[in-house]
């Protein structure tokens, strides 16, 4: 199966509760947002208050339009450059 790279827009309380637990925080822990990944997905978790992607925002596709949702799916190449901005590569 093809991974597909996904953003997790959460409180910052909330992806620090998630990532102690080895977890991911997604829509304040509905079901419907989890039954979306499948194996080998790849998921970044960002708060609104992660200064971080502000200077990407100009090389990323998905920043065209407004993107205040709490879940969407992106690029692998946005996916591989916010991972890099973030220091994870």
């Amino acid at each position: 199966m093809v991974p597909r790279y996904w953003i997790g827009v959460v409180h910052q309380a909330q992806a620090r509760a998630a990532q102690a637990a080895g977890l991911i925080a997604l829509s304040h822990g509905k079901e419907a947002a989890a039954k979306t990944r499948s194996p080998g997905d790849h998921v970044l978790s960002y708060t609104l208050k992660g200064d971080f992607l502000r200077p990407l925002l100009d090389r990323l596709s998905f920043a065209k339009s407004p993107f205040r949702c709490r879940q969407f799916e992106i690029s692998e190449s946005d996916f591989n450059l916010i991972a890099e901005g973030m220091g994870l590569s």
